[in-house]
């Protein structure tokens, strides 16, 4: 009877020890880690780099403090809920960096790089993610992007969009997205046709930059979203030193779609005598939008000036637009537990079963 006892209890420490380890111990060498995950465009992943392959699917099976580099076009890459962990916001590194197209990645949580996504290549969907304290949390460099569901928070700039300038226009469109305490919520520089609607947008230094080389502010729409307690609206600037006397862009965005505008906080109480339109949900009262025509700099060689820049929303709401419910998307998961774990499971159980029909036998 002892003997059995004995048994049972070298059993039950077996487990325990199997349960308690690092995982890697058993299933992969912690030293085989890449410096970076590619996914080919032949579809190949190294099979130890956490990322699990089913067909087009991509799924991530553990956090990482690694880069992903897609190359392979038309597949979901879904972080599963898991954390991808950058070094430093100063790092120079891209968390996920796309250089394909027809690619969704979705549910992943993404901090502390230089761009949490950076898009290199058109036609992609950035979709139910959350950014945390990136310098650029979406920075795109391609046309035809679809960013909606995500939350994106404390980064210098939440999207940040450069150089796509195309003769039909970027035609990027972000929609239904929560972007807070960033420094600037849309920073988009020398491009053309971008779609900004049903977003909140709340507690930002200044919602919307646009740089500009050539002295146009390229063509954007912006309606249907909701804008509350941001410092600034408008922010147009050059590169380069202060100049006095450079004209006024105007229009800088288009901040209605000639029907309805966008929610203001402060519409009003900055404009006391506003009244409904017909039951409409419209204020009778235009909402103004000016930048400020000085000189700008952040302290890490950044600066230039902001020029003089107008906007109007001709149909401002007088309520916030009701915006579908974003996705949890920091839930736990029960579904996506980590290869590792599984097995050291499955191991655990076999060997507890080999060691009773020792025992009974």
């Amino acid at each position: 009877m002892k003997v059995t006892i004995l048994k049972i209890v070298a059993v039950a420490s077996i487990m325990l020890t199997l349960l308690l380890c690092p995982f890697s111990l058993f299933i992969k060498n912690a030293d085989a880690q890449p410096s970076a995950i590619t996914i080919f465009p032949d579809g190949t992943v190294d099979a130890s780099s956490g990322i699990q392959k089913d067909g087009n699917t991509y799924t991530l099976t553990t956090d990482l403090k690694l880069p992903i580099e897609v190359q392979k076009d038309g597949i979901t890459l879904n972080g599963a809920n898991h954390t991808l962990q950058g070094p430093d916001i100063d790092s120079g590194l891209a968390g996920i960096t796309l250089k394909a197209s027809n690619v969704v990645v979705t549910n992943f949580n993404i901090n502390r790089w230089s761009a949490g996504i950076y898009g290199a290549y058109n036609n992609n969907t950035i979709t139910a993610n959350k950014f945390t304290d990136n310098d650029r949390a979406i920075a795109l460099y391609a046309t035809n992007y679809v960013i909606s569901k995500n939350i994106i928070q404390t980064s210098t700039s939440g999207i940040y969009i450069k150089d796509v300038f195309t003769p039909t226009g970027d035609t990027n469109l972000i929609i239904n997205n929560q972007i807070s305490n960033n420094f600037w919520a849309f920073n988009i520089i020398d491009s053309n046709g971008t779609t900004i609607t049903q977003n909140d947008v709340m507690d930002n230094d200044v919602i919307l930059t646009l740089g500009s080389r050539s002295g146009v502010a390229g063509y954007h729409l912006i309606y249907l979203n909701n804008f509350v307690n941001n410092q600034q609206a408008l922010h147009v600037h050059l590169p380069g030193p202060f100049v006095s006397g450079l004209p006024t862009i105007f229009p800088a965005g288009n901040w209605d779609n000639g029907k309805m505008g966008n929610y203001w906080h402060d519409y009003t109480t900055r404009y006391s005598n506003v009244s409904e339109i017909s039951n409409s949900g419209i204020g009778d009262t235009a909402y103004l939008i000016e930048s400020e025509p000085i000189p700008w700099s952040h302290g890490n060689g950044d600066e230039g000036i902001a020029i003089l820049g107008k906007g109007v929303d001709h149909y401002p709401l007088i309520s916030d637009y009701s915006i579908a419910t974003l996705p949890d998307n920091n839930s736990p998961n029960s579904s996506n537990l980590p290869i590792e774990y599984v097995a050291a499971v499955i191991l655990a159980v076999a060997l507890l079963i080999t060691v009773l029909i020792t025992i009974i036998y």
